[in-house]
Parts: structure tokens; sequence; C-alpha cells
């Protein structure tokens, strides 16, 4: 089978921001329920066809219910030829396509990170990106 490279293209993504507490007042008998949380920032490059995009994940909170509090950032600066996809094209792998390559950068970042805690390593689940996801201001 014959591959073709796509015309949308991405610089190195990096890691941004990483924040973790552990919650000591978390009550270990209670059942962990984890809530996740993505944001998308897409700041395009005026006049260019290049965007950049941001993906946060938060996981947890800050009170007695959540075990732990983490939240990453990943960023990469993305490319693609002119006039070769629609807007709405264009919209599509902005918002569902960088982030879901984003996540995939972000996951072994939380699974080793949270692997050192008490509560063991968590494997962010997969995420439906053709659904909406929060976009920051």
């Amino acid at each position: 089978m014959n591959s073709k490279k796509s015309g949308f293209r991405f610089s190195n993504p990096e890691l941004v921001h990483l924040e973790y507490e552990t919650n000591q007042s978390f009550c270990e008998e209670s059942e962990i329920q984890l809530r996740i949380n993505l944001s998308t920032d897409v700041k395009p490059y005026e006049g260019k066809s290049k965007a950049e995009v941001i993906l946060t994940i938060t996981l947890g909170g800050k009170t007695e219910k959540d075990p732990f509090y983490l939240e990453a950032s990943e960023q990469a600066t993305f490319d693609w030829s002119g006039s070769q996809f629609s807007d709405e094209a264009l919209e599509s792998l902005l918002s569902k396509n960088a982030p879901s390559l984003l996540l995939s950068y972000l996951r072994p970042i939380v699974a080793s990170s949270t692997n050192w805690s008490r509560y063991g390593s968590y494997n962010i689940p997969f995420i439906d990106f053709t659904k909406a996801v929060k976009e920051s201001d």
C-alpha cells in the first residue's frame, strides 16, 4: 500500500505546563471518580497557513473528593498548504485532529506522573473529539 503524506503538518509537540498535587485529605475508602476536563486553544497566525494549538487536560481537583489534581498542556504549531483545504476541513483538522494528536503526547506524561503516587498510574481513556470540547477564552 502506498501512503501519501498529508498537507497538514505539525511541529515537534512540547509540554508547556505540568502541575501535580496529591490531596492529603482524600478519604482512600471512597471510590475514585476522577473528573476529566479538556480545553483546546487554537491561535491562527495572521495571514499565514499556520496555527498554534494548545490542549490542556485537568484531572481531579483540589477537594477532599479528589485523590489528586493534575493539569498539563501540550502545544504544537500546525501548518498546511494554502488552498489545499476548505475552511470547514481546516476547522475540523484544528479542532479534532490536532487535539487528538496532542492528547497522544500527554497520555504517557500523565501515566508516568501519576504512577509515582499511592493511587497508581492513571491512563487517560479515549476521547471523542467529534463531540464539542470546550475552547479556552
